[in-house]
């Protein structure tokens, strides 16, 4: 019999922001629509968002053995740590959302015995720091996926040497026919929608001077 088709989604944690809508998107459609293993993987989550977290009945979530830490050391058994978490796994295929999940992956996803691994840009640079394990990474990965031409711009920025693709693949959206056919312009009338979580690095102003 030949095996399924296993694919690990690899999220920072199970708070509800725009890459973890994404990543669950992703989980679910992939679930609903292959005959995939899927493993949703959080690096850290609270007692509050796991037991709040809505779980699909298709979709394996587990914790992985993470810990934020600065020391040279601490950081080396982390990556351990994890690499064992994901030997065990035994995914054919890792995808990242955000930065440490995306250093997770570039790294490891060869040493985990997984036949791909991206790094998937979400955004500008948020979080992005330039040092020696990040540069590394960057090397890794079997390709490289952004959401916007801008990620990709970003990218292109860090990999002046690097020659791997990088895919634009645009953010999924859920629709409701019924709703939508309610906001569809009657007239001289439409509607201008943003869906975006109200913090610093969302830069709404650019939005409104558009408009």
């Amino acid at each position: 019999m030949v095996r399924s088709k296993h694919v690990a989604i690899i999220i920072q944690s199970l708070s509800i922001g725009g890459a973890e809508k994404q990543a669950l998107m992703l989980a679910d459609g992939l679930a609903s629509t292959s005959n995939f293993q899927i493993t949703l993987v959080t690096l850290e989550t609270t007692e509050l968002q796991w037991n709040q977290y809505e779980r699909h009945p298709h979709i394996t979530t587990l914790l992985a053995p993470y810990r934020h830490t600065a020391s040279r050391l601490g950081k080396l058994l982390v990556l351990l740590r994890v690499l064992f978490f994901f030997r065990q796994l035994k995914a054919d295929v890792l995808i990242p959302f955000t930065y440490y999940p995306n250093l997770f992956s570039s790294l490891l996803w060869k040493l985990s015995g997984a036949k791909a691994g991206f790094w998937n840009q979400r955004d500008l640079g948020v979080h992005f720091v330039v040092d020696r394990i990040t540069q590394l990474a960057l090397k890794c990965p079997t390709a490289f996926i952004s959401n916007s031409d801008g990620g990709k711009y970003f990218l292109k920025s860090q990999l002046k040497k690097i020659t791997k693709p990088i895919y634009v693949i645009k953010n999924g959206i859920k629709i409701d026919e019924s709703i939508l056919l309610k906001s569809l312009p009657v007239g001289n009338q439409f509607k201008l929608v943003m869906v975006g979580n109200l913090h610093k690095n969302k830069d709404h102003i650019t939005l409104i001077r558009a408009w």
